[in-house]
């Protein structure tokens, strides 16, 4: 009998339990993705960006952005090898500012004086 109970425990907390536990988390982790997604306009080629970077959400390699304080863009991962840090979700910061123009796909950050450049949803200088 006790072999039975320290078996059938076993099978609750190896198996059920860590599996209850991840799908919990997965559907937690998705349901935060679609409010971003519902909050966050996606910026695409057509779109002007210009502001400065208030707050910063990344999630999936995605970006969610509040720039100027009201305006909240979400940005596809993007990657340039030519910096160090090279995945725009870990590049961006707090105060950089965006520039991107209407019917270009360069999303071009300044900091400090200088100038850096991600293609949108791209990775480039491999």
């Amino acid at each position: 009998m006790r072999e039975k109970n320290k078996t059938l425990q076993t099978i609750i907390f190896g198996v059920i339990l860590p599996i209850v536990t991840l799908i919990i988390m997965l559907t937690v982790e998705s349901n935060h993705i679609n409010s971003l997604k519902e909050e966050y306009v996606n910026v695409i080629k057509k779109d002007e960006v210009n502001g400065i970077i208030g707050s910063i959400k990344t999630r999936k390699g995605g970006c969610y952005i509040t720039l100027n304080k009201d305006v909240k863009i979400h940005l596809y991962p993007s990657r340039n090898y030519l910096y160090e840090i090279s995945f725009l979700d870990k590049f961006l910061h707090v105060g950089d500012r965006l520039c991107k123009e209407k019917g270009n796909d360069t999303l071009f950050v300044y900091r400090n004086e200088a100038q850096y450049y991600f293609v949108l949803g791209e990775i480039i200088n491999r």
